[in-house]
């Protein structure tokens, strides 16, 4: 007990200015980048504006009912798979988790682009999306945490969440402009950052469950 609470001591003591050291920069320079490459999958786009996919072509009415419907399905799926993927936490390396579903989200936000260019059935579209989300939710969405707290000090873990939350603020405020230009190619950007975010994962990052920082 005496080694955890020395241990934690230590942690509480290292600064900001300790993070551009040789020994904590290459962690901290990773999870402030993971950070904003959870991010840039564009989860939050499609959270802020889900009612704008979900609607799809249609209008008036029928145009409202179907973002209504979807986005009650959007939010019950977001919730089953935050739950459930407890269990894959437990069964999988995080890395490989990550490294999936990086891939998976660039494949479902591209099949998505893709339906919306050639107006193929918006129910192919919601498909992809909650495709989207529920990839997201076994993957970075829940590990990025559970990572940056196994890699960084209470110093650099608080960069990289305001780092987070600065890019959710980007996303939220540039999303609407770039849907309004042309939503296929908002989310075949969003596409490519998955992609990118995929090799990040696969070249930098280590596996860490089960392991300390050590």
């Amino acid at each position: 007990m005496a080694d955890i609470t020395d241990k934690a001591s230590a942690e509480e003591t290292v600064t900001l200015k300790d993070m551009f050291n040789s020994y904590y920069f290459k962690a901290f320079w990773i999870g402030c980048v993971l950070s904003i490459v959870q991010q840039l999958s564009g989860i939050n786009a499609v959270v802020f504006y889900s009612n704008d996919l979900f609607k799809g072509d249609e209008v008036g009415i029928e145009g409202e009912k179907a973002a209504w419907t979807g986005t009650i399905i959007f939010g019950t799926v977001n919730m089953l798979t935050a739950l459930s993927s407890t269990f894959l936490l437990k069964m999988f390396g995080w890395k490989l988790l990550m490294v999936f579903g990086q891939f998976s989200m660039g494949i479902a936000l591209g099949l998505f682009a893709l339906f919306v260019a050639i107006k193929l059935n918006t129910t192919l579209q919601i498909v992809m999306v909650l495709l989207f989300t529920a990839f997201f939710e076994f993957s970075i969405g829940p590990i990025l945490w559970l990572y940056l707290a196994e890699i960084l000090p209470p110093a650099g873990l608080g960069i990289a969440v305001f780092l987070n939350w600065a890019v959710v603020i980007l996303i939220s405020l540039l999303t609407p402009i770039m849907i309004g230009w042309s939503k296929v190619i908002t989310f075949i950007i969003y596409c490519a950052f998955c992609i990118v975010g995929g090799f990040f994962v696969v070249i930098f990052i280590k596996e860490t469950k089960g392991k300390s920082k050590d």
